[in-house]
């Protein structure tokens, strides 16, 4: 068996979002396999939660603060939302990592590279690119509503494009998340190799079940993440139309961090639920008939899609909400752009509880025969496992 030293920007337990979820599973299904993993991620003062994984060693790195951690940022190249960890955490994390005799690294998501770059030890290593991360930070300075989110973000793009191009070129092989990342990663780097390793969810102990649910809408998202403020914007055009059809109908908001603008649409409209900080998401999907995707922008891995599939819930999605997943408009999920069309979809599940089951139940089985960390993703990253150490 072999041993692996796993870089991540962040703590991964208690799991913060789509990318703490997806490096959360893969080092998963490296245990399983019988290998070792040694992760190595800044320590954020948070209380560990939910499964330890057993068999996983971990090195915290300490972050720096207060006037080092502001001028680190402003002169060092590293984008400004990257980690900055101290020069003694960092000679302790390489001696750790010197007495694990790791045989492969991975290095996870873009903003990783500072620290990695410190770090990694003589071996080959796995670049798990999460996203196309230029295209994304310029998507979030488009979106960006605040003047110094703007520019922070347009920082960030500049910054985080360099070291997408140096985690691209040094690396043996780059995990994909879909075929439009396998695309705008060619791009940036021609000679790289891409290997496609979907992002997957668990699946829950039991499903929901859609047809005894009420005409409850559901969208599932961080709320200060700019795609996710855009489908919350969309959601608020489609619900009128929604409402003349289904005069009960009603949204379901699930997330952290809601801004300001996603505070005063859900204050604004009677017919809309806002879960701030919920511990657990399985309460949102007992409530609600459809979950909604409603997404004009973003990339990268559509942990809310597979989610929704895992619970067993039908879902109305625009085709970049559903882009990069394998599944089957008109059988396991609904897929419309125009916003009226959008609305219609959605009105038919509400209207129709056995229409509801049926698409729910479809899309459980592709995440059963297609979708799941063991179909999807376990194989292709374990065979690059065994590749590179053998």
């Amino acid at each position: 068996m072999s041993r692996v030293v796993w870089f991540h920007p962040r703590q991964l337990l208690p799991p913060r979002g789509g990318g703490d979820f997806r490096t959360l599973g893969l080092v998963r299904g490296v245990l399983s396999a019988g290998h070792d993993v040694l992760l190595v991620a800044p320590s954020e003062g948070l209380q560990v939660q939910g499964d330890p994984l057993p068999g996983l060693r971990t090195v915290e790195l300490t972050l720096r603060s207060g006037i080092p951690r502001v001028v680190t940022k402003v002169l060092s190249r590293s984008p400004l939302r990257a980690p900055r960890v101290t020069r003694a955490s960092v000679a302790g994390a390489r001696r750790a990592i010197a007495d694990f005799r790791p045989d492969l690294g991975v290095a996870s998501e873009g903003t990783i590279w500072g620290m990695t770059s410190a770090l990694m030890p003589d071996v080959p290593w796995i670049y798990d690119a999460h996203n196309v991360e230029h295209e994304l930070f310029a998507a979030h300075a488009a979106a960006a509503a605040g003047a110094l989110d703007r520019l922070t973000f347009r920082v960030d793009r500049r910054r985080i494009a360099r070291d997408e191009r140096l985690l691209l070129d040094r690396s043996e092989v780059t995990l994909v998340v879909s075929p439009d990342d396998r695309a705008g990663l060619a791009r940036v780097a021609p000679g790289a190799e891409l290997v496609l390793v979907p992002s997957s969810m668990v699946a829950p102990a039991r499903t929901a079940t859609p047809a005894d649910a009420g005409p409850v809408v559901l969208l599932v998202g961080t709320l200060d993440f700019p795609p996710n403020v855009e489908a919350v914007e969309l959601m608020a055009e489609v619900m009128p139309r929604l409402r003349e059809r289904c005069p009960d109908a009603s949204l379901l908001l699930i997330g952290r961090r809601p801004t300001s603008r996603v505070r005063q649409l859900a204050a604004g409209a009677p017919w809309v639920e806002l879960w701030e900080d919920a511990p657990h998401v399985a309460a949102g999907y007992d409530r609600a008939r459809c979950a909604v995707m409603p997404f004009r922008s973003g990339s990268g891995t559509k942990l809310k899609l597979y989610e929704a599939f895992a619970a067993g819930m039908p879902v109305v999605a625009t085709a970049t909400g559903a882009a990069g997943v394998d599944v089957a408009p008109g059988s396991d999920i609904f897929v419309e752009d125009d916003t009226v069309a959008f609305a219609d979809a959605v009105a038919r599940l509400l209207a129709d509880p056995d229409l509801a089951a049926t698409i729910g139940a479809a899309a459980r089985r592709s995440f059963d025969e297609r979708l799941s960390w063991e179909r999807a993703s376990y194989p292709a990253l374990l065979a690059l496992v065994e590749r590179l150490t053998g």
